[in-house]
């Protein structure tokens, strides 16, 4: 019942701002906007950024609209994506957008991976109202990647006095999304062959590519792009 009637309440917020944004194409923000201190972390070691730098990324709003080479950064403390936009530094109102897609050609010594950048809701009842970042979008498929930054604080006495250190830690869980289903997994062949199946076949691929164990991102990532093709000839 909760999800129903949360799918109704978004479905009906989904359709008020695609009534609105007909009438500002070109306006990337039409809510309330939320200006944010871009130094105010500044005393902290680390960063709360999934990127190193701002990106140019492109925006697409509900109603498929999409506002190309948008300056944009996520924060993992806030989970909010910020904005640079007419020298302004704004929190994206992220229920007026479907997908934001970063590509690496665009952002060279940024983004080091191969393909897209992309983040994704709507499709799953846990992702209605926030963005999933996909490791990983095929089309049987998702790697989603949710990353955070988590704030420490210690306390250090020196001379008599307090020195209070504060530092912002990246923080990485995986989760595959497969028919309809999201389930947490770890970078092991193991609990990806549980999901997908084809232990076989993805054995036999792993022994010809050399691949001893998929303990990182890229391997894994290889693994399913090969399985998501067999599935697709399974089903197709």
């Amino acid at each position: 019942m909760y999800f129903i009637l949360r799918h109704f309440l978004f479905t009906l917020l989904t359709l008020t701002i695609v009534i609105s944004a007909q009438g500002q194409q070109d306006t990337l923000f039409a809510t309330n906007l939320k200006l944010f201190d871009n130094k105010r972390y500044k005393d902290i070691k680390g960063s709360p950024y999934l990127f190193s730098d701002w990106v140019k990324a492109d925006i697409i709003r509900r109603d498929s609209f999409k506002f190309r080479d948008v300056m944009l950064n996520y924060n993992g403390d806030t989970h909010e994506f910020e904005v640079l936009q007419d020298g302004r530094y704004i929190e994206l109102e992220q229920l007026w957008y479907k997908r934001i897609e970063v590509d690496p050609a665009k952002n060279k010594g940024v983004v080091e991976v191969d393909d897209k950048v992309v983040f994704l809701q709507g499709f799953h009842h846990e992702y209605v109202d926030r963005f999933a970042l996909l490791a990983y979008e095929g089309e049987h498929v998702y790697l989603i990647k949710d990353f955070s930054a988590v704030l420490s604080e210690k306390k250090v006495q020196n001379v008599g006095k307090a020195i209070e250190f504060k530092r912002f830690t990246p923080r990485v869980k995986y989760a595959l999304y497969h028919k309809g289903k999201i389930t947490s997994i770890k970078l092991k062949k193991e609990e990806i062959l549980n999901v997908l199946g084809h232990e076989k076949t993805a054995e036999d691929f792993l022994k010809a590519n050399k691949i001893k164990k998929t303990n990182s991102e890229e391997k894994v990532i290889m693994l399913l792009k090969y399985l998501d093709d067999q599935i697709g000839l399974q089903t197709g």
